[in-house]
């Protein structure tokens, strides 16, 4: 009897502890693509003000029609 107690305990804590541990890498990937996401839209915003800016840099200063005639 104290046998089937300890393997019935067994089972429920790993059962448990399973549980437990996909939860908590449910919570660490979850996290990490959050990361990973606010990450990415960080860098993409400085490097589309930095093209804008660049972009405003680069445009000539006179119009294309000057530059047929």
């Amino acid at each position: 009897m104290f046998l089937s107690l300890y393997i019935a305990f067994c089972v429920v804590c790993s059962s448990f502890l399973c549980i437990f541990e996909e939860v908590h890498i449910l919570i660490y990937v979850n996290l990490n693509i959050h990361i990973a996401r606010c990450t990415f839209f960080f860098f993409f915003q400085i490097i589309s003000e930095n093209l804008e800016s660049s972009a405003y840099i680069s445009l000539p200063r006179h119009s294309s029609s000057s530059i047929l005639l």
